[in-house]
């Protein structure tokens, strides 16, 4: 079953309005294809006129032969009448018979010249109309040709314009990202920040390491030396407590 008669209702029920948005979101999805029948439509709408113009010419010559027949029988006819209209001068000429021909010639004349005006106004009228349809084509052509070339700018702007969108695009993002880096300058800071805590606290430890082997080392030393062991002794005496003295500090 065609479609072409659903479509051809509902355009002509929807109305203009709906026919141009259709159209335009066909051409939105398919440009290439739209221009391409745009121009096809064109084309076709030339070779029409190009038909038309043609048969126009043939009956313009079809016309001109018959109306050239007619001048030429006309003009045969009057060349008749007037040798009849002379004859009629002459005293010896059989006047009735003469009159009666020049009568008859003269009806038949009579009868020609409607036809023969007509057959003018035919002539005249087909070269109106060939020379409207050839000045109509030629402006169709002229469209045509002007519509090609628009069509071919229009897919550059449109490649050039799909271009300039995706550089903008890109743009946008590296936007976006010099923006967030920006505007999260914490989170840098945090990261350094603590690289330098962490950096702090190792060489505190370290710091803390070296005075604890500095501090061993010298009691090592000092326990070895009995000269500073026993004068450490005599310099700090130990005392040692009774066991009723251990007992009493521990009675509360």
């Amino acid at each position: 079953m065609s479609v072409m008669p659903f479509f051809k209702n509902f355009f002509a029920s929807q109305g203009e309005n709906a026919t141009r948005r259709v159209v335009r979101a066909m051409v939105e999805l398919d440009p290439e294809t739209a221009s391409k029948a745009d121009l096809m439509t064109m084309e076709q709408d030339l070779d029409r006129a190009g038909v038309a113009i043609a048969k126009l010419r043939t009956d313009l010559t079809q016309e001109h032969h018959e109306l050239d027949a007619v001048e030429a029988q006309y003009t045969e006819l009057m060349g008749a009448a007037e040798v009849l209209k002379k004859r009629l001068e002459d005293p010896n000429t059989d006047h009735a018979s003469v009159s009666a021909s020049l009568d008859r010639l003269l009806a038949k004349i009579e009868t020609m010249v409607p036809q023969l005006d007509r057959g003018r106004q035919m002539v005249k009228d087909t070269e109106s109309l060939l020379h409207d349809a050839e000045a109509a084509y030629q402006t169709k052509a002229e469209s045509l040709r002007s519509a090609k070339q628009n069509l071919e700018a229009a897919k550059h702007d449109l490649a050039h314009a799909k271009i300039e969108e995706n550089r903008s695009k890109e743009r946008a993002e590296q936007a976006a990202v010099v923006a967030g880096l920006k505007e999260s300058p914490n989170n840098l800071t945090t990261a350094l920040n603590s690289l330098q805590s962490a950096t702090q606290d190792a060489r505190q430890r370290a710091e803390a390491n070296n005075m604890k082997a500095s501090a061993l080392s010298s009691a090592k030393e000092s326990a070895e030396d009995k000269n500073i062991a026993s004068a450490l002794k005599e310099a700090n005496p130990k005392t040692e407590k009774s066991l009723d003295e251990r007992l009493s500090s521990l009675r509360r």
